[in-house]
């Protein structure tokens, strides 16, 4: 990096002065924690220095006294009217005022300030506090002329002049609020959109963790919405868990209509008077809420017309007046986000291709969508990337799997990028992705929720993660599963906006980079090739603002940023990132006069001219342009094309090309052989002139082209050779087979794309009739079966079973994937199920899917043939435990798949198969098994009720392999079957060493003929905690008296640590008595405010299972947004050392009530006062008393909550009590309480 970056820092824009002032060294008074001095000095209005109290200073010494006249500064939080002075000295001793006075209080911008006639060699800047507390929040303070100097830059270690990049303010609130997507015209205005749902009336599954099931079982749109009225309708459902919305629709009632209030927002923001910042906001459309609405995440302006995703739709905007607004709007198509899924998942970034396409991402909640010419998409458990003509006609999905892709991007190339999230896993990181058609990415929805399944509760294995054990987020690996394509790189922590330099953008030094904001941070990267893909390199951090959403660059060549300020809330910014010394470069401003001008009424040789302009916006806009002029065009694209002077030229005229074959924009006047010309350019010398012609020529299944098509299948480069794959099977045609199976045998699986390119050219060139891949299971090679695989799975072909006998495992393994998940291949599931006798059997993924396969078919011969497998001493035990997993659960087989956590359903099914199938084999398994295996045995003869199997366990009770914790499922097994040898054991039990067995005992003593008083009673005098717990919920199921008074005596002398499970247990007893006096005691708590109820959790929880619950659990996991040491993100507080800054109650209340003390800046209100005035806006900060609020305007205030006669709050932080049950918010907070 060059020295001399840091030397604009102070220049603001504008001529040096010639006193050669420095500041050489910094200091403060204090400064908050990640917020100190240098970030004043740092050009970035996204940092700051922030300090609490009055007369908090910062102190610059320069080399050399420096003159002034005016000083610049600007304030974070700029609603506030910030008091403060700035001194001079010319010894650091004696001071003198030159400024006193305060900030202009109208937002976040920079200012300028006077200081008349004022010099020194020191300036110190002195905080007065604001008109809401004592803090300084301090963004920039920058003198014209004054500089830093390169030592103190690098010694403050701060962003300060990266690449020579500055941060500012172009737009904030009430200008823009919450903005996620932005997209700018060619006259600089942006297109942005505010999100108002997210999380509020566009709902998070993992706020609502009983309705998993539910939800992975919707299949359309109208599912969900039927089932939104059974959830949040005046009807009691028995299945389904009830939600209450706020009444937002005020009409008395709070339900599913209630999700229709809060509406999206499209909007048109611009500079109107040129100085750099914005000034005036248009609504374009607010008509956007359904109870089905997510949220608009993605904005585009094409082609003179605004296009937005605000799932489930697709909308276009056209005909624009001169008052800014369209008078025409058309749904384009919709069907996207059929599942509630996660929020923040959603349908987003909006593109144009070089095609002239339009594509966006769809996140993993699913696509069962319908287009504008009647084309059904359905992938309802996936994701994908999804492209269609401009007027929406040719929806086609492009790419699956995406679990989260994050606004894809094309290169100059036409090379598509994404980076996709991960899949909220520990060990993995989220994605760079290269996105070629028909790629599959990997996830699926039902990966989300594998926690789910019921299987784990009787195998006591862990639930299996298809997505973590198998691989699938990783880069290229031996032996990686086949049918997907494998990420670049594991890269970013939370990406959200990505961009692609255009050519002429920021400074030189960023030619051909991608940015990409992750929230409070953002990197540029470039790629160079590899193999038929990619690699990352290069990769830099650069300056950004707050909370960074949507990137996109304006055609002045800065970069923009939304902030979205983790709203959703009235607040929000749009962040300005640009190079003071690229700015006046020629280049950016002819772009800016070129996109400002448009292309339309230019003649031919203008238009080809802009062909070979340096910025790619400029030549797709008029590529597009000479498409539009018909027979002209055509021959001018054509003459580009063959010109060898211009390598971007000829490829937008190739793709120009492509695009009258397609009859562009609308479909109309189709030239299928406009393509003709372009076959000799397979010959070309230009490797990528020979890669864009193919796959153009493929995108026009110009069938002429098969033998050029081919012989490009043995180009020297494996990108041609990858685009010549696809393209070969678009013209369907079997003639290729044979050459693709010998580029098959050439790649022998090294290259993952271009294996996948062979892939695709198969399954174009068999679709007439796959049984002809067939013949490739006697090949010898077996990267020529491999790909003949992936291509019978891509046509569901039941043949494919013949690759089952197949010696390779890996193959095998392959197939019996294709078989088994998503769809399925039903006709093949007997013959996968069939091969679990086969010798050579090994790998958790083969093995789990065979198994599987066999429970699913569910014949007699699988349950016999499961049987088998568990006995076998030479199994695996965690598949062995499996196994007799799927014959306890043979009757009622479990809805989530064991493999993939799939929705499946199926009918009850007869029990005696699985019974006689695990009557032949107990003895041999109690003979050589494993404790654990054994329990599992226990657990599938209670299943299945095998009372003849009794002597089993009471073999297995008695054998000296058995653990504490396989006697107490035996016991268990016992009672349920009305063992009449119970009594022995459970007496026996009782005498046990072990807590968890005698508990176990306990609760069995009365099925045992046994005195349950006196052991309950022992138990509560003198035994563990365990034993206290299982005695309490031991005397509630008892209608006995002496058990009840037993019971209602523990309320006498409360024990802290069983506060929750005595009131828990008593609510549910037998006995009235003790259910009143939990009721009582649930009155008295309540009495004591809203934490009264949740008091018993602040004792006796298991602060391993808390830490669990904190890292892993789907909806609480805390280190989503705060961290704990060095894992977790940084949109909360840190945690690391929560204990020692919160009392347990005020922990409690931090979790049960997070509106309570809410940090600055987050949460939302809308009060309805007590004279029937509204009042809303964000909240800034929270007392007993009063809220300070900013407003929509911009503007804070005060309102005293002895006026508010109604108020709803919005926090980004869920109630812990919504999304946790008692007892597991108790061992949260245990383990909250050990962070110090």
């Amino acid at each position: 990096m060059r020295s001399t970056l840091f030397a604009v820092l102070f220049s603001c824009g504008l001529p040096l002065g010639l006193s050669g002032a420095e500041i050489v060294k910094l200091k403060a008074s204090s400064a908050q924690a990640g917020n100190g001095p240098a970030h004043a000095l740092d050009v970035n209005q996204g940092t700051r220095w922030s300090a609490e109290g009055k007369g908090q200073w910062l102190l610059m010494e320069l080399n050399n006294t420096f003159s002034f006249s005016e000083f610049e500064a600007g304030f974070s939080r700029g609603n506030r009217h910030y008091e403060f002075s700035l001194e001079t000295s010319p010894d650091g001793k004696k001071w003198t005022p030159v400024f006193e006075g305060k900030s202009h209080g109208e937002g976040d911008s920079i200012k300028k300030f006077p200081a008349p006639k004022s010099s020194g060699r020191f300036l110190r800047f002195v905080s007065r506090g604001n008109n809401e507390n004592k803090w300084v929040n301090l963004h920039s303070f920058r003198i014209k002329g004054l500089k830093i100097s390169a030592k103190l830059a690098k010694q403050t270690g701060t962003s300060a002049g990266i690449g020579g990049l500055e941060v500012s303010v172009w737009a904030e609130s009430p200008l823009v609020a919450s903005p996620v997507a932005i997209s700018f015209d060619g006259q600089g205005k942006a297109f942005v959109t505010r999100v108002r749902r997210r999380k509020i009336s566009s709902l998070d599954l993992r706020n609502h963790r009983a309705w998993v099931k539910h939800d992975l079982s919707i299949r359309s749109l109208e599912d969900r919405l039927a089932f939104y009225k059974k959830a949040m309708g005046a009807e009691r459902y028995p299945n389904v868990r009830p939600y209450s919305p706020p009444d937002r629709n005020e009409d008395g009632k709070k339900d599913w209509q209630d999700l229709a209030v809060q509406r999206e927002e499209i909007l048109r923001v611009e500079d109107t008077n040129g100085d750099g910042v914005a000034d005036k906001s248009i609504l374009i459309d607010d008509d956007l809420a359904t109870p089905l609405t997510g949220i608009a995440a993605g904005v585009l302006w094409a082609e003179g017309a605004a296009y937005a995703t605000v799932e489930p739709d697709v909308w276009k905007y056209e005909d624009f007046g001169k008052d800014g607004k369209p008078s025409k709007r058309t749904l384009l198509s919709r069907g996207y986000s059929i599942h509630i899924g996660q929020g923040g998942h959603n349908v987003s970034g909006l593109t144009m291709g070089p095609d002239g396409r339009i594509y966006w991402s769809v996140a993993d909640k699913g696509i069962n969508a319908t287009g504008k010419d009647g084309e059904r998409i359905f992938y309802p458990d996936r994701g994908g990337i999804m492209r269609c003509e401009p007027d929406g006609s040719n929806l086609e999905i492009f790419a699956l799997g995406v679990r989260n892709g994050q606004e894809p991007v094309f290169d100059e190339f036409g090379n598509l990028f994404s980076v996709d999230n991960d899949g909220d896993y520990p060990g993995e990181r989220e994605r760079f992705i290269y996105i070629v058609e028909g790629g599959m990415t990997a996830w699926r929805l039902h990966w989300q929720w594998h926690g789910y399944q019921d299987f784990a509760k009787v195998s006591g294995e862990k639930p299996y993660n298809v997505w973590m054990k198998e691989g699938l987020f990783r880069p290229r690996f031996p032996r990686q599963a086949a049918f997907i394509v494998p990420p670049l790189t594991n890269y970013s922590n939370g990406p959200c906006g990505l961009a692609y330099d255009p050519g002429t953008a920021l400074h030189e030094e960023f030619r051909n980079y991608f940015f990409l904001a992750q929230g409070r941070k953002m990197t540029a990267f470039r790629v160079r090739p590899k193999g038929a893909a990619f690699e990352m390199h290069d990769e830099r951090t650069i300056p950004s603002g707050g909370s960074s959403t949507g990137v996109a660059f304006g055609p002045d060549g800065a970069l923009y940023v939304t902030d979205w300020m983790n709203g959703p809330s009235e607040r929000g910014r749009v962040w300005k990132i640009d190079s003071p010394e690229g700015r006046d470069n020629p280049g950016r401003k002819r772009t800016s006069k070129l996109l400002s001008e448009g292309m339309s009424g230019k003649d031919e040789n203008y238009l080809v001219a802009c062909l070979a302009e340096p910025d790619l916006r400029v030549r797709k806009a008029a590529q597009f342009e000479l498409v539009r002029k018909g027979e002209s065009g055509k021959k001018a694209l054509l003459a580009v094309a063959r010109q060898t002077e211009n390598q971007l030229a000829r490829l937008h005229a190739i793709w120009g090309i492509g695009q009258v074959a397609r009859g562009w924009p609308h479909g109309n006047n189709k030239e299928p052989g406009a393509v003709t010309p372009l076959l000799g350019l397979l010959a070309d010398e230009d490797v990528e002139v020979r890669t864009q012609t193919a796959k153009v020529l493929g995108e026009a299944a110009h069938s002429p082209a098969l033998a050029g098509l081919i012989k490009a299948l043995r180009d020297p480069s494996p990108r041609v050779r990858l685009h010549a794959a696809l393209a070969i099977g678009k013209l369907k045609d079997a003639k290729a087979i044979e050459p693709l199976l010998a580029l098959a045998r050439e790649n022998d699986d090294e290259d993952a794309f271009l294996r996948h390119g062979v892939v695709m050219g198969l399954v174009g060139s068999s679709k007439a009739d796959p049984r002809i891949l067939l013949k490739t299971v006697s090949s010898p090679h077996s990267s020529v079966r491999l790909v003949a695989i992936l291509a019978l799975r891509r046509h569901d072909y039941p043949g494919i079973s013949s690759f089952l006998k197949d010696e390779d495992l890996y193959l095998v393994t392959e197939t019996a994937r294709a078989i088994h998940d998503d769809f399925s291949i039903p006709e093949a599931l007997p013959a996968l199920a069939e091969i679990l006798d086969r010798p050579d059997l090994e790998g958790e993924p083969l093995l789990r899917r065979v198994i599987n396969a066999n429970f699913r078919v569910g014949r007699p011969a699988d349950a016999e043939r499961l049987a088998r497998y568990a006995a076998k001493p030479s199994s695996p035990e965690n598949m062995r435990t499996t196994a007799l997993a799927c014959l306890a659960l043979w009757p009622n087989p479990p809805v989530l798949d064991a493999v993939e956590g799939r929705y499946r359903e199926y009918p009850p099914r007869n029990p005696k198969p699985a019974a006689k199938a695990l009557a032949e084999v107990a003895d041999d398994l109690v003979e050589s098994a494993s404790p654990k295996v054994l329990t599992v045995l226990s657990r599938a003869i209670e299943r299945l009720k095998v009372s003849e199997l009794l002597p089993v366990i009471h073999a297995a009770y008695k054998s000296e392999r058995a653990t504490p914790y396989l006697q107490a499922q035996l016991l268990e097994t016992m009672a349920e079957l009305s063992d009449p040898k119970l009594g022995t054991f459970v007496e026996s039990a009782l005498k046990s060493k072990d807590a968890r067995l005698r508990a176990a005992a306990q609760k069995r003593a009365w099925a045992a003929g046994l005195s349950g008083i006196e052991i309950f009673a022992k138990a509560l005098e003198s035994g563990t905690l365990t034993e206290k717990r299982a005695a309490l919920k031991n005397l509630s199921r008892s209608d006995d008296k002496q058990a009840e008074a037993l019971l209602v005596k523990q309320f006498e002398d409360l024990v802290p640590e069983l506060e929750l499970d005595l009131l828990e247990t008593s609510r549910r007893a037998q006995g009235t008595a003790a259910q009143a006096k939990a009721k009582a005691l649930d009155e008295e708590l309540a009495d004591r405010g809203p934490l009264g109820p949740y008091h018993a959790t602040l004792h006796g929880g298991d602060s391993r299972k808390g830490k669990e619950l904190a890292m892993g659990h789907p909806a609480a996991q805390c280190i989503r947004c705060h961290k704990i040491g060095s894992n977790g993100g940084v949109l909360g507080p840190d945690l690391s050392k929560v204990a020692s800054r919160l009392s347990p109650e005020k922990m409690l209340e931090s979790l049960v009530n997070p509106q309570a003390e809410l940090s600055e800046g987050y949460g939302l209100l809308v009060a309805t006062l007590k004279n029937g005035s509204t009042v809303s806006g964000s909240i800034v900060k929270v007392s007993p008393k009063s809220y300070s609020i900013q407003s929509a305007e911009g503007k804070e205030s005060t309102l005293e909550r002895a006026l508010i006669a109604k108020e709803i709050l919005t926090s980004p932080m869920p109630p812990a009590g919504a999304i946790l049950s008692k007892a597991e918010l108790r061992d949260l907070i245990a383990y909250l309480l050990t962070l110090r």
